[in-house]
């Protein structure tokens, strides 16, 4: 049933969308001053595709070419392929230089094919470098069984001229993606035997593609090492004429496009929209009422851009017959000015709808509303930026495309998280929205928003009022959730800065996959992994607010618990051996972000890594041995000092001999500080009881050790037992923040308050605990829930209060 509903939906998006994005006409013909531009050269392209044995008698194939900057299921071109043998399709097609093309198969019948798993592929990708030919092999059709065999293909990619390794590439084969990492390793699994086309690229087109053909053979591992080469940058303006009648008051301009710097994830989104308007370039308005923005471009890369109010979709520009405008361009070898005008945001007759939103007073000044749109029922379309026209005042005009066949749903949230801040009265993923219907007047709604998913009123929380701030040598700051932190980041850092921290440690995540026969530790950016670039992004953005960034990379189970996979795991010595292989590279990969950014701190085992530590069941005997040869492999590339996260618990494990190689402790604590309704100064002396019992044999290590409370806003929580809503104890992680359970259960600010309190002021008595480091802070936006994160909670004006200084 399941994915039945997949494929209808998918099929009504794109009727529905094939309607909408046709236009009906404006009749807006303006005339700016700019030259129509030449026609690009082109490649012929020939697709050669294998169909499945089982494919029906009679059926079609059809190619479908994608457009990722409008949506991959928005605005396809599809093309009916020519059937040349008993399950061999093919069809010649031409495209410019250059061009990255995206695009998969189909049947007549609307099936898409799908990969050696259940899910449909979303995109395949091809370089148009020349007259070439493409032979892909198709698995199997979504809504029947996959009968084939699978290999994997794994290598390095290096740079051409020098030999480096190249991390952050895509590497793309038969619609499956993964990321290379340090040392230009990929490695990709459960890939369809046969003749597949393998694919490396970078996402801001610093090199050149790279296209070879690849034979899968089954069980097989593929070996393929690729050379890409760099490509030197020019600076590109661009100058926009647009209708100024048309351009509602407060409009932000943005350009989108088919790289990452023009706000293309390179990850489907709903409705298989790939551009986060957020990341896009906002415009620069100039006296004369044009605008302007200057990007630095790869020479030679094939641009595919428009111009937009809203994201590739909504309020996108149209010609002059209503149908959406992409533009494209083959970046020259020198610096150059291009100009370009809007005829119309418009795509009919139809009213355009203003919506007002007034937020509520204690929605925080540094965030931005976002609205979202759900024009089919059950799919939430990516949040878009309203533009702020006064203080909790927001306005957002939606010109196109407004030709729905019913109402359409709409919702209000905060720095774009919908479906977790939201208004209250539209929160969740499966919250209806409010709707409005298009008529052919302009229109306008004004909506107040009475309050916010996950913000309540804090009032009553108990605030102590610091009596004096800390000692100034005890260091202060934040170790982040692994949740996805993405663009834009000014919300977040003006938090941290009235927090004032000093150091913040970012965590970005990797999953653990398979378990047996060999551990699997794989880098998922359509999950939480950041993106390489993304990751140096936030260093660059932490360092120009004064706060120093350090880096806590993590590993977390791609599903179920961490606990399980280590439980179910063999872990004989081949495990092991692999798994150290795994585990180094993704640690060598952060080591070299941080040695070439100049971060001076670098986490190498989290608390979730217990299990392999010495002294621990199922570590081999020479477990001590491998730690300190990583460290040392480690110390090869990084010069700055290393962690280790510890957990503070009653199990509290014997200390590992290779902590003598290490530089600091970090220890995470959520243990007991009360027995009931202790006073302050109780909570404050069963602290450092804890501390000092737990902590003795640390500390005679003579490491600098800092200190990371985990405290839940649950009730109990400051006596070590945050409560469910049956009075069970939860695990720290099982109420992250974003997760259902943190959301649903009450949260009590008050315990989480009390606990940092009592822990903070019995660690400020103790000159050899070297910092305080809130855990679990939850960048992506500020949350009254019941999670450990202190972003947005009462205990963060506690905090700030006792490290003004």
């Amino acid at each position: 049933m399941r994915i039945r509903s997949a494929i209808f939906r998918s099929v009504l998006v794109s009727l529905l969308a094939g309607l909408i994005l046709a236009g009906c006409g404006t009749g807006g013909n303006l005339t700016y001053p700019i030259a129509t531009p030449l026609p690009l050269p082109t490649f012929s392209v020939a697709f050669l595709v294998r169909a499945p044995a089982d494919s029906p008698a009679g059926g079609k194939v059809i190619l479908n070419i994608l457009d990722e900057v409008t949506g991959l299921t928005l605005n396809p071109t599809s093309y009916e392929m020519k059937q040349i043998d008993a399950g061999l399709w093919q069809l010649q097609l031409e495209f410019p230089r250059n061009a990255m093309i995206h695009y998969r198969y189909s049947l007549g019948s609307g099936e898409i094919e799908a990969g050696s798993g259940s899910g449909m592929v979303d995109y395949r990708t091809y370089y148009a470098s020349g007259n070439n030919q493409v032979e892909d092999t198709i698995a199997h059709w979504i809504g029947t069984e996959f009968h084939g065999t699978t290999g994997r293909i794994r290598g390095l990619v290096r740079d051409a001229v020098t030999g480096l390794a190249i991390p952050g590439l895509v590497i793309g084969t038969a619609g499956m993606r993964t990321i290379t990492d340090t040392n230009g390793y990929y490695l990709l699994s459960g890939v369809p035997t046969g003749k597949q086309t393998l694919i490396a690229f970078d996402v801001d087109g610093g090199y050149r593609p790279f296209i070879q053909e690849a034979i899968i053979a089954d069980g097989q591992d593929t070996p393929a090492n690729l050379a890409l080469s760099p490509a030197p940058r020019v600076t590109v303006s661009f100058h926009l004429y647009t209708p100024q009648v048309e351009n509602p008051p407060g409009a932000q301009i943005r350009m989108v496009g088919n790289l990452l710097m023009l706000g293309n994830t390179f990850q489907p989104g709903a409705a298989s929209t790939m551009v986060e308007p957020a990341r896009a370039p906002l415009m620069t308005l100039l006296s004369d009422g044009t605008y302007v923005v200057s990007l630095s471009l790869p020479v030679g890369t094939h641009v595919r851009y428009k111009f937009t109010l809203g994201d590739g979709f909504w309020n996108a520009e149209r010609d002059a017959q209503g149908r959406l405008v992409l533009r494209d361009m083959i970046v020259p070898e020198h610096d150059a000015i291009v100009e370009n005008g809007v005829i119309t945001w418009q795509s009919g007759e139809l009213g355009p709808v203003t919506f007002n939103a007034v937020a509520p007073a204690s929605t925080p000044s540094a965030e931005k509303v976002y609205i979202q749109f759900s024009p089919f029922q059950g799919i939430w379309m990516r949040p878009i930026p309203m533009w702020m026209i006064g203080p909790q005042q927001w306005t957002y005009t939606l010109a196109s495309p407004l030709e729905w066949p019913g109402p359409v749903a709409y919702r209000y949230c905060r720095t774009g998280m919908c479906g977790l801040a939201d208004d209250l009265a539209t929160a969740g993923d499966q919250a209806v929205g409010r709707m409005f219907q298009v008529t052919n007047a302009a229109q306008t709604i004004v909506d107040s928003v009475l309050g916010w998913s996950a913000w309540p009123d804090t009032a009553a929380a108990v605030i102590p009022a610091p009596s004096a701030s800390v000692r100034p040598s005890l260091r202060f700051g934040a170790v982040f959730s692994p949740a996805r932190w993405s663009p834009p980041y000014d919300s977040t850092i003006a938090d941290l800065v009235a927090l004032r921290a000093e150091t913040v440690f970012l965590s970005p995540q990797w999953y653990l996959g398979a378990n047996a026969p060999l551990p699997e530790i794989r880098n998922l950016p359509e999950l939480a992994t950041p993106l390489y670039q993304d990751v140096m992004l936030q260093l660059a953005y932490l360092r120009a607010a004064g706060i120093r960034p350090a880096l806590s990379p993590t590993v977390g189970a791609l599903t179920g618990l961490t606990s399980d996979w280590w439980d179910t795991a063999p872990r004989d010595t081949a495990w092991w051996d692999s798994f150290f292989l795994s585990y180094a590279n993704f640690l060598f990969t952060y080591a070299d972000i941080a040695q070439r950014n100049g971060v001076e701190e670098l986490v190498i085992a989290r608390a979730d890594m217990l299990q392999a530590m010495p002294g621990l069941p199922g570590t081999p005997a020479d477990i001590e041995t491998r730690w300190r040869v990583l460290v040392r492999n480690i110390r090869l590339r990084y010069a700055g000092k290393l962690v280790v996260e510890f957990p503070l618990s009653d199990a509290f494990p014997a200390i590992p001999q290779f902590f003598d190689e290490i530089d600091e402790v970090l220890i995470r604590t959520s243990g007991p500080l009360t027995a009931g309704n202790n006073s302050p100064e109780e909570m404050k002396a069963a602290a450092g009881a804890l501390l000092d019992e737990k902590l003795a044999g640390l500390r005679a290590l003579g490491k600098p050790i800092l200190l990371a409370p985990a405290y839940a806003s649950l009730g109990g929580a400051d006596a070590g037992c945050p409560r469910d809503a049956m009075g069970s104890c939860l695990p720290v992680s099982a109420v992250l923040s974003g997760t259902g359970l943190a959301l649903s259960l009450a949260p009590d600010f008050d315990a989480q308050t009390r606990a940092y309190q009592a822990l903070l002021l019995a660690a400020a008595e103790r000159d050899w605990i070297s910092g305080f480091f809130a855990w679990g802070y939850y960048a992506p936006v500020a949350l009254r829930d019941a999670s450990p994160s202190i972003h947005g909670k009462p205990v963060e004006l506690f905090l700030a209060g006792m490290f003004n200084r």
